[in-house]
């Protein structure tokens, strides 16, 4: 098993797509083609802010992905870099000896409140 991290590629859009789904879903927030469409036209975009990275398994394929963009920092004369989306399958094979497997990328789970 080896996951390489790379850019998305125009074939990636399905296997993207199922992930993104899991991402919205575990969020409760609709994911609609349209809303679906129109990120993946930023993400492939070369002159969109938006950026995206996918992890590939050579066995499983698309395994995870991270959406994000970077900002100015002018305090400090830099940029930031902010996450929008971060999600790893839950089925996707874990890696021995990383440091993040599908379990923390799921969001919390809500306490109850009184």
């Amino acid at each position: 098993m080896s996951i390489v991290i790379r850019d998305p590629r125009d074939s990636d859009f399905f296997p993207w797509l199922t992930l993104y789904e899991g991402y919205a879903a575990a969020r409760g927030v609709e994911l609609t083609e349209q809303k679906a469409l129109l990120l993946w036209t930023w993400l492939t975009d070369p002159a969109n802010v938006e950026r995206a990275l996918v992890a590939v398994d050579d066995e499983a394929g698309l395994v995870g992905l991270a959406h994000f963009r970077s900002f100015p920092r002018p305090l400090d004369g830099d940029f930031g870099v902010f996450v929008d989306a971060f999600h790893v399958a839950p089925d996707a094979p874990e890696e021995p000896g990383t440091s993040c497997s599908p379990r923390c990328a799921r969001p919390p789970q809500a306490s109850a409140q009184p």
